[in-house]
C-alpha cells in the first residue's frame, strides 16, 4: 500500500494559515459594558431623588461612537438596579469575556461611607455604591449593610475580570458617586442636586479589626469627585446629569485623540470644573494604564 506524503509546500501553507487564524482569535477583542444609573429609590430607603439614570443615555450613546455594540452592553437602570443584579452583572461580564477583551463599567447613584469590618481602611470606613435596596441608615435586625456594594467586594469581581481579559485586554470604571454630600433641594433654576450622604453608615463594633494593606488594583477607575466631598449634578437644557458622566459625552471627540488614561482625566478634570459651581476634584486611579477604551 503506497502512503502518499504531503507536499512540503502544501504543507507549508497549511500551517500559516492555521497559525494566522489562531493569531488573530488570541488578538479579536469585544468591547463589552455594564452601565447602572438611579434616579428614584424606595421612600422608605432614607435616600433622596437625583438624576443617574439620566447618564445611561449619554453613556451608552458614547459608548456607541467608540465601537460598543447595544448587544454587549448591559443596562441596569432605578429599580433594576438592585445589588444582586449588580453583582450578576459583573458575573456576566466575567463569564462571557475573553482575553483582550475592553471593558467599561458605570454607575452613577448616590455613595456612602461605610463601618470598615476588615481593616483594609485607614480611616476606619470603606466606600459603598448604593443599589436600589440599600437603606441609609443602620437599624439592627432591620437592615444592616447587606445590600451595601463595598468596594471590596466590587475590586474582587474586578480582579476576577482582569484574570479574564488578561494584561491584553483593558477595564476602565467610573464612578459617578460621592461618598460625602448632603440633601437634594427642589430643581430651579438657582437650585442644585448632590449625590450622596453627609452621614456615613455606622455598623456598631465592640473593637475596630486589626490594620492590613489596602487592596491592590489593577485597572484604571475614574471618580467624580474626592470621598470627602460632594458630587454636584449639572443641569444641560433643562435636563439633570451626573458631572462626570456629562464631562464624558460632551468631550468625547477629544478623548477620542488621547493616548493615556491621564490625559483623559485632565479633559475630564477641566470640564468637571467648568460644569459645576462648587469645589469638585474628580479621582484617578492607575492612570498611566495605556489608553485602550476609548479608542475607535
Amino acid at each position: 500500500m503506497d502512503i502518499k506524503l504531503p507536499n512540503p509546500f502544501k504543507l507549508l501553507i497549511t500551517l500559516f494559515f492555521c497559525l494566522l487564524l489562531s493569531e488573530n482569535k488570541l488578538s479579536a477583542q469585544t468591547r463589552r459594558a455594564l452601565v447602572i444609573g438611579i434616579s428614584e429609590y424606595p421612600k422608605e430607603s432614607g435616600w433622596h431623588r437625583i438624576n443617574g439614570s439620566n447618564d445611561i443615555e449619554i453613556i451608552v450613546r458614547t459608548l456607541n461612537q467608540f465601537g460598543f455594540q447595544n448587544r454587549n452592553i448591559q443596562i441596569l437602570r432605578n429599580s433594576e438596579a438592585t445589588k444582586s443584579a449588580i453583582v450578576s452583572g459583573f458575573e456576566n461580564l466575567i463569564r462571557t469575556s475573553q482575553r483582550g477583551d475592553i471593558v467599561y463599567i458605570h454607575f452613577s447613584g448616590h455613595g456612602q461611607l461605610i463601618t470598615d469590618l476588615d481593616g483594609d481602611e485607614e480611616s476606619g470606613y470603606d466606600e459603598a455604591w448604593i443599589p436600589y435596596d440599600a437603606k441609609r441608615r443602620f437599624v439592627r435586625g432591620v437592615y444592616e449593610g447587606e445590600n451595601h456594594l463595598i468596594d471590596d467586594q466590587v475590586n474582587e469581581l474586578l480582579h476576577r475580570l482582569r484574570n479574564v481579559v488578561g494584561e491584553s485586554g483593558d477595564i476602565l470604571v467610573v464612578v459617578d458617586a460621592c461618598h460625602s454630600g448632603g440633601s437634594t433641594r427642589n430643581i430651579g433654576d438657582d437650585e442644585f442636586i448632590m449625590r450622596g450622604a453627609m452621614d456615613r453608615f455606622v455598623i456598631p463594633l465592640t473593637e475596630r479589626p486589626a490594620r492590613r494593606p489596602p487592596n491592590t488594583t489593577n485597572w484604571t477607575t475614574i471618580s467624580a469627585s474626592e470621598s470627602f466631598q460632594s458630587n454636584f449634578e449639572t443641569r444641560i437644557n433643562g435636563r439633570w446629569f451626573g458631572s462626570l458622566s456629562y464631562a464624558i459625552y460632551s468631550n468625547r471627540e477629544r478623548i477620542s485623540n488621547a493616548d493615556s488614561y491621564l490625559f483623559i482625566f485632565s479633559i475630564l478634570k477641566g470640564a468637571v470644573n467648568n460644569l459645576v459651581r462648587f469645589p469638585q476634584t474628580p479621582v484617578i486611579e492607575n492612570g498611566n494604564r495605556q489608553n485602550l477604551i476609548f479608542v475607535r
